[in-house]
């Protein structure tokens, strides 16, 4: 079984270490094998703006494409919740928590979001 699995937007859950990335594009949609995937994830790292969190929402680290895109820094977002990229009404919501339960049980979700910037801009992944 991989360690690794892809959903869109780029919610990816680690199976052992309990985390969940997102990026800003459309990934594999299929499991992938860390071994063989780590030039993938290398350049995905390099071409896309990605952010790993934890399986309960927690901001792990971002790469210096999502902090150019977001106009944080990383010192700014390393422990924070998922919820600071939302509107506040939404981050109650029960959809809301109902993703990251599904995140958490590695079921794999599709759509757009829609990302609040430093500074309120938004942006669609």
């Amino acid at each position: 079984m991989p360690n690794k699995a892809f959903a869109v937007p780029e919610h990816r859950r680690d199976l052992n270490g309990g985390r969940v990335t997102t990026t800003g594009k459309k990934a594999p949609s299929q499991a992938i094998d860390t071994t063989s995937g780590q030039e993938l994830f290398t350049a995905l790292n390099r071409s896309k703006a990605m952010i790993e969190f934890d399986l309960k929402g927690s901001i792990l680290s971002a790469n210096t494409n999502f902090l150019q895109l977001i106009g944080y820094s990383e010192a700014e977002l390393i422990g924070q919740h998922h919820s600071i990229f939302i509107e506040p009404a939404d981050a109650i919501s029960s959809e809301y928590k109902q993703l990251w339960t599904s995140l958490a049980k590695g079921t794999m979700r599709e759509g757009e979001y829609r990302y609040i910037a430093k500074g309120g801009k938004g942006y669609g992944y």
